[in-house]
């Protein structure tokens, strides 16, 4: 009978152990529910903030408003059109130095790696 008590005993341990880690399990799920749905609500927080932003950047950036805004200020500002000559032509850019060649046998840069090549562009 006692063989039997022990049986009974390690069952009953056995069922309340199971149970505290289902109930330990149960609230570590709500809890990740909950701060799912507080993440949820900052997500549609932040999309609402962003689309604020983007649209007090188009009235800020509105050419009508930049352009009134240069006119009011024209004394300070001093801006004058653009010209032609002030734009450079494709004589004007430097040549690019030409680049050494690489030794494929030299241990120092790899020839097939991305720091090799970055090494013999430079």
């Amino acid at each position: 009978m006692t063989a039997y008590r022990l049986l009974i005993t390690i069952l009953a341990i056995g069922v309340l152990f199971t149970a505290s880690a289902v109930f330990a399990i149960k609230k570590d799920a709500e809890r990740a529910a909950e701060r799912a749905g507080r993440l949820k609500s900052e997500i549609v927080a932040e999309k609402a903030r962003i689309s604020e932003l983007r649209a007090a950047w188009s009235v800020a950036d509105d050419p009508g408003r930049l352009q009134q805004l240069v006119d009011q200020h024209q004394d300070l500002l001093d801006l004058q059109p653009i010209e032609a000559r002030q734009i450079g032509s494709i004589q004007d850019i430097p040549r690019r130095p030409p680049m050494p060649p690489v030794d494929p046998f030299d241990g120092s840069a790899d020839a097939g790696s991305d720091q090799g090549r970055k090494e013999a562009m430079q």
